[in-house]
């Protein structure tokens, strides 16, 4: 690069604001000097140019802002959903443990049966619990996602 008195990302600046627009035109004639002078910078100019063409086009070419609104209103959805079904099945694993452990107290204060069977009993209630609550949201899901339930067998 040549010797001048901007430094390199002064250089950058002007040379954004001439491909933007946005430049003096005490600037533009400062920056047309600058180019003149150095053959690499005016390459490096033209780069850029041809990179600022290329995302307007790409951007002219991509989807209309309805629909990326929609995709991200869609995503937020989904993420909600995910969120709020991660509660819902925290809540009823809870509950439902909490219903099983008083039953299970009531039970076993008045069984005669060993320890080992009591916590092996509300072992398995509690893991049926989780089971079915886990069994159930998976059905329910797979309901409304199932890519073949129009196909007919």
């Amino acid at each position: 690069m040549a010797r001048h008195s901007l430094s390199e990302a002064d250089i950058h600046i002007l040379m954004m604001r001439s491909i933007d627009g946005e430049i003096s035109p005490g600037e533009a004639g400062q920056l047309a000097d600058l180019l003149d002078a150095d053959p690499a910078l005016r390459e490096e100019f033209n780069h850029l140019k041809q990179v600022k063409e290329t995302t307007v086009k790409m951007r002219n070419d991509m989807l209309p802002d309805v629909v990326w609104e929609d995709y991200w209103q869609q995503l937020y959805n989904r993420l909600e959903r995910g969120f709020s079904w991660i509660l819902i099945s925290l809540g009823a694993i809870v509950l439902s443990a909490s219903a099983i452990y008083h039953i299970a107290l009531e039970f076993l204060k008045d069984s005669g049966m060993p320890l080992y069977l009591k916590l092996a009993l509300v072992s398995l209630f509690i893991g049926l619990v989780i089971l079915l609550i886990s069994v159930l949201r998976e059905k329910w899901f797979m309901r409304k996602h199932d890519p073949y339930r129009k196909v007919k067998r």
